[in-house]
């Protein structure tokens, strides 16, 4: 494998860490800051999602652009390798998703300060972004997971692992 294949994966499995953990940190602190009543706590859920969503658009992109080049550059084919097609469809399938969502951030993280208290606008621009999506993050994230898993399992290659092994083992048995 190229050197410049390692270094987008490595890249792709820090910036993965990353775009998995903000995912949750965003719904967790979003689900929460919707049921806070208290004025300050609710400064506060909003001060973290704000933070958050910047880590979050950092990461998407590092996973973006890295999975780009590990594609181009690394060692696995879409047309032949089955697998890496599908966790490819299952993390650039929701690119429309993530820039309706990561423009929406943009302009929380920019309009919000956090010494001034919350607007009415920028509550609407974030519950906006909470519920106009509605389920489709949380898809988004099982579809994630899902091509991590397959990365990491590699359904395809094993059956032929397993397959040669018991090959060299109906020879051997036959010498």
């Amino acid at each position: 494998m190229k050197i410049i294949a390692k270094i987008s994966l490595y890249t792709l499995i820090i910036g993965s860490f990353l775009l998995l953990g903000g995912i949750a940190f965003q719904m967790l602190i979003g689900i929460s800051t919707m049921l806070i009543s208290d004025a300050s706590m609710e400064q506060f859920g909003y001060i973290l999602m704000s933070r958050g969503s910047i880590m979050l658009i950092i990461a998407y992109c590092t996973v973006f652009i890295s999975g780009l080049i590990f594609w181009q550059t690394g060692p696995f084919k879409l047309k032949k390798d089955r697998w890496f097609l599908v966790c490819f469809i299952l993390f650039y399938h929701w690119l429309p998703v993530d820039i309706y969502t990561i423009v929406l951030d943009i302009k929380f993280a920019i309009l919000f300060d956090p010494h001034i208290t919350i607007t009415q606008d920028l509550k609407d621009l974030f519950l906006s972004r909470q519920t106009s999506l509605g389920p489709i993050p949380l898809i988004m994230l099982i579809g994630y997971l899902a091509a991590i898993g397959l990365v990491i399992f590699k359904p395809k290659l094993r059956i032929k692992v397993r397959l040669r092994r018991k090959t060299i083992l109906r020879a051997m048995i036959h010498l």
